[in-house]
C-alpha cells in the first residue's frame, strides 16, 4: 500500500465516484434505520429500495455535476471538504421535491419521514466523506515520511500564492522532503500554510544544521 500511495499513480475518478455512492447509499440506510428505530419488521421492503434508490441516483448525479470525485484525495484541502457539503446539502433539497413528485404522487408511496432521514443523512454522509479524505491524506503523509532515504530536504523562500504553487509542483511526486517556507514577514512566521510551518530567515541556520 506504502508503494501505492508513494508511485504518483492516481485512484480513477470513476472509482471515488462508486466510493463515494457507497458511502452515500450505507449513510442514507443507517439514517433510514434510525428514524424507523430499526424497527426491520414494520419496514416496507419494497418502499425502502424505492426511497434509497432514488436517493442514490439524485446524489450520483449531484457528485458528478460538482466533480467532488475529481480532485486527488491524497491532497484534499477545504475547497474540498466545503463541496461535500454543499453537493450533500444540494441533493438533500433536490430529494424532497423528487420524492414528492415520484413516490407521493405517482405511486402514492407516503411511508417515510423523509425531512428526519435527510436531516441525520446530512451529518453521516458529510462526516464519512471527509473522514475518507482526511485518512487517505494522514495515510499518505505518514508513508511519504516513512521512506526519506534518498530524498532532499527543501526550503521554499516567500508563501505567497506563487510560493504555494511551487509548493504544489515540487511535491506532487516523492523526490523532495518539504521542510516549510521562509518568510520576512513577522506576521506570518510560526503559522501553518498547506502543511507546513512558516519560518524567519534568521532560522535559517538552525534550520540547516538540524536537517543535515
Amino acid at each position: 500500500m506504502q508503494i501505492f500511495l508513494l508511485s504518483g499513480k492516481t485512484v480513477p475518478r470513476w472509482v471515488i465516484l462508486l466510493i463515494d455512492l457507497s458511502i452515500t447509499s450505507f449513510s442514507f440506510t443507517l439514517s433510514y434505520f434510525v428514524v424507523k428505530q430499526f424497527e426491520f419488521v414494520e419496514i416496507l421492503r419494497g418502499h425502502f429500495f424505492l426511497y434509497t434508490g432514488l436517493y442514490a441516483l439524485i446524489s450520483l448525479l449531484v457528485f458528478y455535476f460538482m466533480r467532488i470525485h475529481t480532485g486527488l484525495i491524497r491532497y484534499s484541502n477545504i475547497h474540498d471538504m466545503f463541496r461535500i457539503f454543499a453537493s450533500v446539502f444540494i441533493s438533500s433539497i433536490i430529494y424532497p421535491v423528487a420524492v414528492a413528485l415520484i413516490l407521493n404522487y405517482a405511486y402514492n408511496i407516503n411511508s417515510l419521514d423523509v425531512s428526519k432521514v435527510l436531516l441525520i443523512n446530512f451529518f453521516i454522509a458529510s462526516s464519512l466523506h471527509i473522514m475518507l479524505r482526511t485518512g487517505v491524506k494522514g495515510i499518505y503523509y505518514q508513508a511519504k515520511h516513512q521512506t526519506t532515504g534518498d530524498q532532499k530536504k527543501v526550503l521554499i523562500y516567500g508563501s505567497d500564492n506563487k510560493a504555494v504553487l511551487i509548493k504544489q509542483a515540487l511535491f506532487s511526486g516523492n523526490q523532495f522532503i518539504f521542510v516549510g517556507f521562509v518568510e520576512t514577514d513577522l506576521k506570518k512566521v510560526n503559522s501553518s500554510i498547506q502543511q507546513g510551518k512558516v519560518y524567519h530567515k534568521k532560522d535559517l541556520a538552525k534550520l540547516k544544521a538540524n536537517n543535515k
